[in-house]
Parts: C-alpha cells; sequence; structure tokens
C-alpha cells in the first residue's frame, strides 16, 4: 500500500512539473513576444533622436554654447544606452529561439565602420579620447549581415571607449587589414585592459568582470556575448590580445567578396 502511495506521489509530480514547464514555456514566449515588440516601437522614434543630436552637436545646425551643448550631449547618450540595451534584450531573445538569422549582403565594410566611428565621436570627444579610424587603401566589400556586423563594431567601439580610465590619454583605434580572402577589423585601445583568467568566461551571458571600475561602467553584460553570437553566423568569431592594466585589441575576420 505503501509503495502504491509512492508511485501515485510520484506520478503526481511527474504531472506538476510538466504542467509547471508547460507554463514557463508559455511565459517565456510572452516574454519574448512582449520585448520583440516594446523593442520595436521604442527603438524606432529613439533612433531616430539619436541620429538628429548627433548632427547637431557635430554643428551641423550652428554652434553651440557649452552648456547647450552638454545638456544634448548627456540627452544622447542617456538615447543611446536605451537604444542599445533594447536592441540587446531583443538579439539574446531571438538567438535563445533560435530565431536569429544573418541576411548577407554585399558590403561596403569600410562605409560601416566610418558610420559606427561617427556615431561615436561625440562620446570620446566629451571623455577627451581620441577616437581614430585608419582608413584602407581600397574599400573593400565583404559578404555580412550589415545590421549584425554594425552592432559588433558598435558593441566593441563602446567597450573599448567605456574601459579607458578618464586619467590617463585615451586613445581608440578602429582598422581594417586584408589577409588573403578575408578583411580584419580590429579595435584596438589603451585602457585598462582585462584580468586573463576571466577571457574564457569574457563571451558568456550577462558576464561581467567583476571589479569597481567595471561595475560603474558595464550595461546588461550581453554586449560581447551577443557580439559573439552575430559572427558565428558569419562563420567568424573574435579574438582578443589583452594586457592588464595597458589595453586591449579585439579583432575578427569576414570574407572578401569582389
Amino acid at each position: 500500500c505503501n509503495n502504491s502511495l509512492s508511485f501515485d506521489e510520484v506520478v503526481r509530480d511527474r504531472e506538476k512539473i510538466k504542467r509547471l514547464l508547460k507554463e514557463r514555456e508559455e511565459l517565456d514566449k510572452m516574454k519574448d513576444e512582449f520585448i520583440a515588440i516594446a523593442s520595436h516601437e521604442v527603438n524606432t522614434p529613439l533612433s531616430i533622436a539619436q541620429g538628429y543630436l548627433s548632427l547637431v552637436l557635430e554643428g551641423t545646425a550652428g554652434k553651440l554654447e557649452p552648456k547647450v551643448k552638454n545638456f544634448l550631449t548627456k540627452a544622447y547618450e542617456g538615447i543611446h544606452r536605451i537604444n542599445f540595451l533594447l536592441s540587446a534584450l531583443m538579439n539574446a531573445s531571438k538567438i535563445e529561439q533560435g530565431k536569429l538569422v544573418a541576411q548577407k549582403a554585399r558590403v561596403n565594410l569600410n562605409y560601416l565602420c566610418k558610420e559606427s566611428v561617427r556615431i561615436y565621436l561625440p562620446y570620446a570627444k566629451k571623455r577627451h579620447i581620441e577616437l581614430e579610424y585608419q582608413k584602407p587603401k581600397e574599400s573593400p566589400y565583404v559578404l555580412c549581415d550589415p545590421k549584425l556586423i554594425k552592432e559588433v563594431l558598435n558593441s566593441l567601439i563602446s567597450n573599448a571607449l567605456k574601459f579607458i580610465p578618464k586619467t590617463r590619454k585615451g586613445k581608440v583605434t578602429v582598422s581594417l587589414e586584408r589577409k588573403d580572402n578575408q578583411i580584419l577589423v580590429s579595435v584596438k585601445d589603451n585602457g585598462i585592459g582585462i584580468d586573463k583568467k576571466k577571457l574564457p568566461h569574457l563571451f558568456e551571458k550577462f558576464f561581467q568582470e567583476d571589479t569597481s571600475f567595471t561595475r560603474a561602467t558595464q550595461g546588461a553584460g550581453l554586449g560581447l556575448y551577443l557580439t559573439q553570437s552575430f559572427l558565428k553566423l558569419h562563420n567568424s568569431k573574435i579574438e582578443v590580445k589583452t594586457e592588464k592594466g595597458k589595453g586591449s585589441e579585439f579583432w575578427f575576420g569576414l570574407e572578401v567578396v569582389k
């Protein structure tokens, strides 16, 4: 009798677990749908506002008074942060569901790099960091998803700028180099560097290096996870060279097309 009761309890527990798992799946689906809809509805107008603010800060609409420029810079940075987090959450959700697909096309990589550098120039200038783009002799075309690769560039440049202490003369260099049938894209900085013990975990979801400096500067811990995921869709991956206290270099390769 006791054995029979125990068996019945096991069956009930099993059914309960199955029901809870199904409820969890439904909640996850609802969460993913909400993130996708909310991100799209909020991201579009914010991106437009960010674009216009960038043009104004560059002086397109005339010279700005220092106080006004400071206010606009803070607004620009706030919008950029929200956009970045929304995009990261939406893409992480797609990756988990296996729904993210690279829409590859023939793309001018020089143009993508210039655009990403332009986006971050206001932030770099505010922090007195030299953000340099070393243009290639020729404009290489690669086979890639321009939207995803721009996300990769933005993430790498953003990280490089964030992890340069205010106490040093900062420099971030973005460059392209031809190697066989690939173009290597490099983002190099003279920031705080990375503890080599942390390197194996660098591209894990929600990973953040636990230091007072990184806690003050990092976001959701999704940037490098997404970067590596996007590059996997291009049969590529991030390589890292770093020295604690002296800086880091991140690079990846993309296939050249005529």
